[in-house]
């Protein structure tokens, strides 16, 4: 029976997340609000997390947790990537009217 092939997957500890996110919330706080690719950077520039898509993923789980745990607000974070949802919205139907004609 041959061994089984070393994965070289290593798991950080608890301690070890727990002060990840210690430390994610600290770099929220002193600058929020702000996105999750900035938070990515600040915790890759002080070796929170690899620069990788892995590292953008620990990051974003960190700050899904951290806000649904409620330690960190979620005002805190922004997402300027997208465009506000806005419903068409008309006085009546006469304006109804006149939009469609015009476009």
């Amino acid at each position: 029976m041959k061994p089984q092939a070393y994965s070289g997957r290593i798991r950080a500890t608890k301690d070890e997340v727990d002060t990840r996110r210690k430390r994610i919330f600290d770099i929220v706080a002193e600058q929020q609000p702000m996105t999750v690719r900035q938070v990515f950077y600040r915790a890759v520039v002080m070796n929170l997390v690899e620069k990788s898509e892995k590292g953008y993923c620990k990051v974003q789980d960190d700050l899904t947790v951290l806000r649904r745990n409620g330690t960190l607000p979620y005002d805190w974070l922004t997402d300027e990537g997208r465009a506000p949802r806005q419903p068409y919205m008309v006085e009546g139907i006469v304006e109804a009217l006149n939009n469609a004609r015009r476009h």
